[in-house]
């Protein structure tokens, strides 16, 4: 007797926007899509009432539950699509409030003997029709045990979870073939605990004040604060318990020793509010930049800000608060140049292409801005000097009232889709629409009118790059720019040699910078 042998998939399906909630299936080949579907729905307690749809991401094929003319349906056998380990796939459920899932394959086994498909783990939980209570934040309770470790939280991740957060901070540095997890767990324990400096260039705002509002007792938080919370559990630093009614946030004493004793040192405190002020200042220029090279954004940071900055502290600055903490991108193009970017690779790629293509655009020409400059577009959140930025910026923070984190990824988003200029919008506002929902708000017309605003508004991102009289655009403040940084440095150079004539004074001429120091 012949048997027939297909695969058995183990597929780890996790939300989009929020890594840490996800759950790893086991599925037979011969099973659909939709067997695959209702799978994911029960496993999330999700009701099976909706429209949905998979998406292929390597080669952007889509299958339907309801296939139109030419569309290709969800009613055939998942070993139809001939899934690689490491490949992903996209799962959009309810086409209205727009639930999307990330789907990763983890093992392919062939296989004779069909067997029932199952969840093997479960992490975190959702709401598909949350109810937000205004004093949800009194459920939510905070504690510090003796008896917890740093490494007994970090236990209880999973081993993706610890394999990226390994390379994050160490910097993509360290070799990972050859070590196993628990030794890549010891070795984060270790760092954290033995070398606290590193949390001064590690953890961004928003994370330090979480920390210290934990570690002191003060319940500021919400509902909408989990995700920011889950990236302090991803590091061991605290740890979510949730219950229906809220969750509980339990720090290991371990923690709060080291912050208190290195963290709160009037001295280290300078430093933490410098490069808290640095980040603003990176984060400002991305802003401005959309895509630029990693070795122009360090030369243009240590001369803005006239600090000297060790490039190797500056890459785990950019790969940790920005990369890994926010909306950012690093990549290598096929010349191994090193960029950044608030853009999808893809979209990134397009952009320099766009530029290159470009018969005024000359390389490495980013327009300068000077430390004033910057500080005063900080302080009023001036990241495009634009009025439908500014509008929708005041809608977010004023009219929805969002959290700050929420608000920021929407920023983010909302400049990503303007300045890249493709012409469909759709996917933009559907993301848009997704953060909307996790923070408790509904995406009106208004604000999608205000989307549609803003891509008439900002220029696009394809000049970004050119000197600034090559951008010359009138709604961009002039005074404190500078074509080019050889312009900026030459006019420096005379200032500090006009102050030298007036004060008779021989300093050798060497500027003043500020070291970027860890513990």
């Amino acid at each position: 007797m012949e048997y027939r042998i297909f695969n058995v998939y183990e597929l780890k399906v996790s939300l989009t926007w929020d890594r840490y909630v996800y759950r790893i299936v086991r599925i037979c080949g011969t099973d659909t899509l939709d067997s695959l579907s209702d799978l994911i729905l029960k496993s999330f307690d999700f009701d099976d009432e909706h429209l949905y749809l998979f998406e292929m991401e390597s080669n952007d094929n889509c299958y339907y539950k309801i296939a139109d003319f030419g569309e290709k349906s969800t009613d055939i056998p998942i070993d139809d699509l001939q899934l690689e380990v490491k490949q992903k796939l996209v799962y959009l459920y309810d086409f209205g409030d727009e639930w999307t899932f990330s789907i990763k394959v983890r093992k392919v086994e062939p296989t004779n003997i069909y067997k029932e498909s199952t969840v093997v783990e479960s992490k975190g939980t959702v709401e598909q029709y949350p109810g937000y209570d205004d004093e949800y934040e009194d459920e939510i309770e905070l504690k510090i045990l003796d008896g917890l470790k740093v490494i007994d939280i970090l236990n209880e991740l999973d081993d993706d979870c610890i394999l990226e957060e390994y390379q994050s901070l160490f910097n993509y540095q360290r070799p990972v073939t050859g070590i196993n997890k628990q030794e890549m767990r010891n070795e984060i324990a270790e760092e954290i605990l033995e070398y606290p400096g590193y949390l001064m260039l590690f953890l961004p705002k928003q994370q330090s004040e979480y920390l210290e509002a934990i570690i002191h007792g003060e319940n500021i938080f919400h509902k909408q604060d989990r995700c920011g919370l889950m990236k302090l559990n991803s590091f061991g630093f605290c740890q979510i318990k949730e219950n229906e009614y809220g969750f509980t946030i339990v720090t290991p004493v371990q923690v709060v020793n080291v912050y208190k004793k290195h963290m709160m040192n009037s001295a280290n405190k300078k430093i933490i509010e410098n490069n808290a002020e640095l980040q603003m200042i990176t984060e400002y220029l991305l802003s401005k930049y959309g895509v630029i090279e990693l070795e122009s954004l360090f030369e243009t940071i240590c001369f803005i800000t006239n600090r000297k900055l060790e490039y190797t502290d500056f890459m785990f600055f950019m790969n940790s608060r920005f990369h890994y903490f926010g909306n950012y991108i690093i990549f290598t193009d096929d010349d191994q140049n090193q960029y950044i970017s608030l853009f999808h690779e893809e979209d990134a790629l397009h952009v320099l292409k766009q530029r290159n293509a470009s018969k005024n655009y000359r390389n490495l020409s980013y327009p300068i801005f000077t430390i004033q400059h910057c500080r005063e577009a900080i302080k009023h959140n001036y990241y495009m000097e634009y009025e439908a930025y500014k509008e929708w910026w005041s809608y977010l923070n004023f009219d929805v009232m969002l959290e700050p984190e929420i608000c920021n990824a929407l920023l983010a988003i909302t400049t990503y889709a303007v300045l890249i200029q493709r012409e469909d919008m759709d996917k933009h506002i559907k993301e848009c629409r997704e953060l909307f929902h996790q923070g408790g708000c509904n995406f009106t017309r208004k604000a999608e009118r205000m989307i549609k605003a803003l891509s008439d508004g900002l220029p696009s991102a394809v000049e970004k790059g050119r000197t600034y009289d090559e951008f010359g655009n009138s709604g961009m403040i002039r005074e404190g720019m500078y074509n080019s940084i050889e312009d900026a440095k030459a006019e420096r150079k005379g200032k500090f040699a006009e102050k030298m004539e007036k004060e008779k004074t021989v300093k050798g001429g060497k500027e003043a910078y500020e070291q970027l120091t860890l513990f």
